[in-house]
């Protein structure tokens, strides 16, 4: 029970005065790499990457979504990183197309290739990302069904 109110009580501190995270090596050693004020023991690279990296990541994705920065801050990102590095691979590659929506539509194809921008199951409309997600083809929504079950199921 103590650890437990202890927990909370560091959790509710403002960020500047919360303890590190890791305790701090002996004064004996000759080298300490610190982040966010903890001594760094292990996943270098990938700690200096995000370092070196965060503020520009940060501010395209609030760019490109146009969210607020209280926005971007209500996003588990820990556990975004953990369910996308859980894939496989093709899966991952599905998955970073769809978030960035940078799946292959007709009005691409018809940027680059010249053909009809038209949607192959209404042929009424665009073919966008968007309309991928709303086209009210009788066939197009079943299979949006069906990937929504199979998406719900596992």
């Amino acid at each position: 029970m103590a650890d437990e109110l202890a927990g909370n009580y560091a959790l509710s501190l403002h960020p500047k005065h919360r303890p590190s995270c890791l305790p701090l090596p002996p004064t004996t050693f000759t080298i300490r790499l610190l982040y966010d004020r903890s001594v760094i023991t292990s996943h270098l690279y990938q700690t200096l990457a995000t370092g070196l990296h965060r503020k520009f990541l940060t501010s395209h994705i609030l760019k490109k979504t146009s969210w607020t920065p209280r926005v971007f801050a209500m996003v588990h990102w820990e556990a975004h990183g953990i369910a996308f590095w859980r894939l496989f691979w093709q899966q991952k590659i599905s998955t970073a197309k769809l978030l960035h929506q940078l799946i292959n539509t007709n009005r691409q194809n018809r940027m680059y290739y010249g053909t009809s921008d038209l949607c192959p199951c209404c042929w009424a409309q665009e073919e966008t990302f968007h309309h991928l997600l709303s086209c009210p083809d009788t066939a197009m929504a079943d299979c949006q069904s069906k990937a929504l079950h199979t998406l719900l199921s596992t």
